[in-house]
C-alpha cells in the first residue's frame, strides 16, 4: 500500500468511496469545496487532483460512511471504547494513528446524520471523547499523523481491501445508542470531574528524592524544548498543563510562547500581554503537568517526567504512578492476575519486586503543603491494590489476532492468504516476540542442520513427511498461540525407548524459540494445584520431559487445559484469578503410561501418542543440534512455523498419520487393562460356560487373569469394573442385564 494519493485514490473510489487529497502530515483537506466533490458528475476531477497532489495524504469524504473516532489516550478507556462499538455493530475496519487513539468505519443505513459527540471528560490528566463523524466530515485514511509523524497504519484489513458494501452498517438511531453507552463509559473511567466551575486544587511538586522545584522547572523546560509554540493545538494545550501547575510556571509559558526551535517568532505569537490574557482563560483543572511530557514524549523527548502530587491517598499515588509509565507507550494493563506493560515489540509482566520499586522511590517526596510521604509496606500495598485497579482489563489477552509475533514484526496469518508482515502494536496483544527475523515472500530451502534434524527423525520412511509436518505444526501453533482456538485442541506425547531418537532435542528446539517467559514444564500430576495453574498464564508451550502420572492424565483439571476452559489459579499471597489456558501441552514418555480408572472419550479426543522409536545412526548424529540450530539457523525454524501455522490455519486439524492413530490406539489399549480384557472378548468368554453371569463372578474372573500377568498389573476398583461393563453391555446388541433373586445378572439376548 502507497502512502500517496494517487496511489491509493483510483482504488478508494472502485471500492465505493469518496477520496480526496490532504495536505500531507496535517488533517486539512488540500482542495477547496471538497465537501461537494462527485466524481460521477465530473469523472476528471480525481485525475487532477491526483497530478497536482500526488504525494498527498489521502482522506475519504464522510456521509455514506460513518467514523466512530475514538479520542482517548487512556488505554484502558480506549480498549473499552473499541469493545464497546464492535459488540454493538460488529468488526469494523480500524485505522490507528496516535495510539490508543483509533478510528472504526461503518456504512450508514438510512437517512445520513451530522456530527455526533460524547461529553468531554478527563481520564488521567488526559482529554477522552468519542466522536460520531458522519455528514460534512471528512477523514484521513492514509498517510503521516502530525503528532507521532508516522504512517496510520491498520491492524486488520483496510478500505483498499474492504469495499463499502462489506462495512458494518449503523443507522442514526444505532448511532445515538452508541453515543449514550460510550458517554457513560468514558464517565465511569473518568478520575477529574467534568466541570470547569471547581476551583484549581493545591498542588505541590511530587519529586525524586534529592531533586529540588527547580529541578522539575528544569525538566518542564527541557520536554517544552521539544515542541513548537507555533502550533495552536499544542500551544493551548501546553497553557492549560503548565497553569495547573500553579502561577510560578507563567514565567516558562512566556519565554517558551514567544521563540521557536530557530529562534524564530511564532507566527501566532502577538504580544506578552496577550499570552498573560490567555493564561487567564486557561482552565488547569483540566489537565496536569504530565500532560507536557507527554506531548514532548509524543515528540521524541526521552527526559525525565516528575509529577505533581496533591495527597499521599493510595489512589492518589496510584494515579501518578500510572501517569509516569503511560509516558513511555500505552498505559499498563492488568490481567490474569499480572500487570503488564508494553515494551517496544510486546507485552511483558512487570515482576512485583518492579511495582514496589516504583513507590519505594517515592519515599520522602512532598505532598500537598508540607506533607512528606512514608513508603511503608501497608502504602505500598494499597498503592498496588488500586494502581490494579485502575488497570484491570480481565479479557485484554483473550482473542489476540492470529499471528507470530517477531523482530521483524507481527506476521498475521488469515485463512487463504499469505501471512503478512506488520509493524508491532499494543493493540496487537501480544505478550512475547521470537527474536528472529521473517521476510515476506521468501522461498529458502531449510539450511543443513535444519534440514538434516527433521529429515532423520523417521530416516526417510513413508511416515517421515507426515512426522515432519506434524512437527512444523506443533512449532506453528506453539508461535501463533493457536492450540486452543482450534476445533479439536490435542496433546501429543513424544515417545520411544531408544536413545538418540530425537524427541529431547525436538523439546529443546521447541523451548529455544520461544523466549523463556512464553513456555512452562508443569507435569500433568501438578495439573491439579492452583500455584502451579497461574505459571500457565501468558504461556503458548508447556514442554514436560516426563510424564509422572497418568492418573493426572485422565483428571477433568487436565482436559481442561488442553482445550482451553476457563480454571482457577492462585499465586502465594495473592488472590485466586480465573484465565483460559492457551498452552499447548507436549509430553516426552520412555515408556507409555498405564490409565487408572480406564481411557474414557476426553482422553482419547484430546491425546495424541507420536512414536519416535528409531535410533538415528551414530554417523549422522549431530551433538546439540537443536542447540547449533538455535545458534545458526533460527530464522529456518521461524519460517517452518509460520508454514505450519498457516497450514493449521487452512486445514484446522493436525497432519496425524495412520501410524500416529495406531500407536495411540495401542496404547490406549494396553493402557487400559480392563478395555483390552473386555476388547479380548471377557465377558462372552465366560458366557460360554453358563447361561448368565453375575458382576461378581466377572469381576474374580478379570482378576485372575491380570494377576496372572504380574504383580505390577492395576485393578480398578469393583465399582470401577460394575460401571464400565455395565456401560459395555448396554451398547452389545448381544448382551443385556436382567434381574434375577440373586441381583442383576448377564446375559445372552435372545435373537428373534
Amino acid at each position: 500500500m502507497s502512502a500517496g494519493f494517487a496511489d491509493n485514490a483510483e482504488r478508494l473510489l472502485d471500492n465505493g468511496y469518496t477520496p480526496i487529497p490532504v495536505v500531507a502530515g496535517e488533517k486539512r483537506p488540500a482542495v477547496k469545496n471538497w465537501c461537494g466533490v462527485s466524481y460521477a458528475e465530473s469523472p476528471q476531477l480525481l485525475e487532477e487532483f491526483c497530478n497536482k497532489h500526488p504525494n498527498a495524504s489521502t482522506g475519504i469524504v464522510l456521509g455514506d460512511v460513518c467514523v466512530v473516532d475514538i479520542d482517548v489516550l487512556d488505554s484502558e478507556a480506549a480498549y473499552a471504547c473499541r469493545s464497546i462499538v464492535t459488540s454493538k455493530l460488529g468488526d469494523a475496519p480500524c485505522r490507528f494513528g496516535k495510539h490508543p487513539k483509533s478510528a472504526l468505519f461503518f456504512r450508514v443505513e438510512g437517512p445520513g446524520f451530522k456530527k455526533l459527540t460524547t461529553k468531554s471528560h478527563i481520564i488521567n490528566g488526559q482529554k477522552a471523547q468519542v466522536e460520531l463523524l458522519c455528514e460534512g466530515q471528512q477523514v484521513v485514511v492514509f498517510g503521516t499523523h502530525p503528532d507521532t509523524k508516522k504512517p496510520y497504519y491498520w491492524p486488520d484489513e483496510n478500505l483498499l481491501e474492504v469495499p463499502f458494501s462489506r462495512l458494518p452498517a449503523i443507522s442514526e438511531a444505532q448511532a445515538k445508542a452508541l453515543l449514550k453507552d460510550l458517554d457513560f463509559e468514558l464517565a465511569s473511567k473518568a478520575t477529574e470531574p467534568n466541570t470547569t466551575s471547581l476551583p484549581p486544587p493545591a498542588t505541590a511538586p511530587m519529586v525524586r528524592p534529592g531533586s529540588t522545584l527547580s529541578d522539575k522547572m528544569m525538566s518542564i523546560k527541557d520536554a517544552l524544548s521539544a515542541l513548537d509554540p507555533q502550533d495552536y493545538q499544542t500551544w493551548i494545550a501546553i497553557g492549560h498543563a503548565l497553569k495547573s501547575g500553579g502561577e510560578q510556571y507563567l514565567e516558562i509559558f512566556q519565554k517558551w510562547s514567544k521563540e521557536r526551535f530557530d529562534g524564530s517568532i511564532p507566527h501566532n505569537f502577538k504580544s506578552e500581554n496577550d499570552v498573560q490574557n490567555r493564561w487567564e482563560t486557561f482552565k488547569p483543572d483540566r489537565t496536569s503537568l504530565a500532560e507536557v511530557f507527554r506531548k514532548a514524549a509524543d515528540a521524541g523527548w526521552t527526559g525525565s517526567s516528575p509529577f505533581t502530587l496533591r495527597s499521599n491517598s493510595h489512589t492518589e499515588i496510584a494515579r501518578g504512578i500510572l501517569a509516569e509509565t503511560a509516558l513511555q507507550g500505552p498505559a499498563p494493563v492488568y490481567a490474569n492476575g499480572e500487570l503488564w506493560r508494553y515494551q517496544d515489540t510486546h507485552w511483558q509482566k512487570v515482576e512485583g519486586f518492579e511495582q514496589r520499586k516504583w513507590i519505594q522511590d517515592l519515599d520522602g517526596n512532598r505532598f500537598g503543603q508540607k506533607g512528606v510521604l512514608h513508603a511503608n509496606k501497608s502504602l505500598i500495598d494499597g498503592v498496588l491494590t488500586e494502581l490494579h485497579a485502575m488497570c484491570a482489563v480481565p479479557d485484554f489477552f483473550d482473542n489476540p489476532p492470529i499471528g507470530i509475533n517477531c523482530v521483524s514484526g507481527f506476521i498475521r496469518l488469515r485463512p487463504k492468504q499469505k501471512p503478512v508482515l506488520m509493524p508491532h502494536s499494543a493493540d496487537l496483544r501480544q505478550r512475547f516476540c521470537v527474536s528472529a527475523e521473517w521476510r515476506p515472500g521468501a522461498c529458502v530451502l531449510p539450511p543443513p542442520l535444519t534440514e538434516q534434524f527433521f529429515s532423520g527423525i523417521w530416516s526417510g520412511r513413508v511416515t517421515a513427511v507426515e512426522g515432519r509436518r506434524l512437527l512444523e505444526e506443533i512449532l506453528g501453533v506453539t508461535l501463533a498461540g493457536l492450540s486452543t482456538k482450534l476445533k479439536s485442541p490435542k496433546a501429543f506425547v513424544l515417545h520411544g525407548s531408544s536413545a538418540a531418537n530425537g524427541k529431547s532435542q525436538f523439546i529443546q528446539l521447541l523451548q529455544g524459540i520461544l523466549p523463556s517467559s512464553a513456555h512452562s514444564a508443569i507435569s500433568p500430576s501438578d495439573m491439579g494445584k492452583e500455584q502451579f495453574l497461574a505459571d500457565l498464564v501468558g504461556k503458548t508451550a508447556n514442554l514436560a520431559n516426563e510424564l509422572s502420572s497418568v492418573k493426572a492424565i485422565s483428571s477433568d483439571k487436565m482436559k481442561a487445559v488442553i482445550s482451553g476452559d476457563i480454571v482457577s489459579a492462585k499465586r502465594v499471597y495473592q488472590p485466586v484469578f480465573q484465565f483460559a489456558p492457551q498452552a499447548l501441552h507436549v509430553f516426552t514418555a520412555n515408556i507409555l503410561p498405564s490409565f487408572h480408572g480406564g481411557v474414557d472419550e476426553g482422553i482419547r479426543r484430546r491425546f495424541v501418542a507420536v512414536p519416535f522409536t528409531e535410533t538415528i545412526p551414530e554417523s549422522k548424529r549431530v551433538p546439540e543440534i537443536a542447540k547449533r540450530i538455535l545458534e545458526n539457523e533460527k530464522e529456518a525454524i521461524l519460517a517452518l512455523a509460520v508454514e505450519g501455522a498457516a497450514r493449521m490455519i487452512e486445514n484446522g486439524t493436525y497432519s496425524i498419520s495412520q501410524a500416529m492413530e495406531e500407536a495411540t490406539e495401542e496404547w490406549f489399549q494396553d493402557a487400559d487393562s480392563l478395555m483390552g480384557w473386555i476388547d479380548e472378548g471377557g465377558i462372552e468368554n465366560l458366557l460360554k460356560q453358563r447361561k448368565n453371569l453375575s458382576f461378581d463372578e466377572a469381576y474374580r474372573s478379570y482378576r485372575e487373569v491380570i494377576e496372572a500377568r504380574g504383580p505390577g498389573e492395576w485393578i480398578p476398583r469393583y465399582s470401577v469394573f460394575k460401571r464400565i461393563v455395565r456401560e459395555y453391555v448396554k451398547k452389545d446388541p448381544q448382551l443385556d442385564i436382567v434381574r434375577h433373586s440373586g441381583g442383576y445378572r448377564i446375559v445372552e439376548r435372545m435373537l428373534v
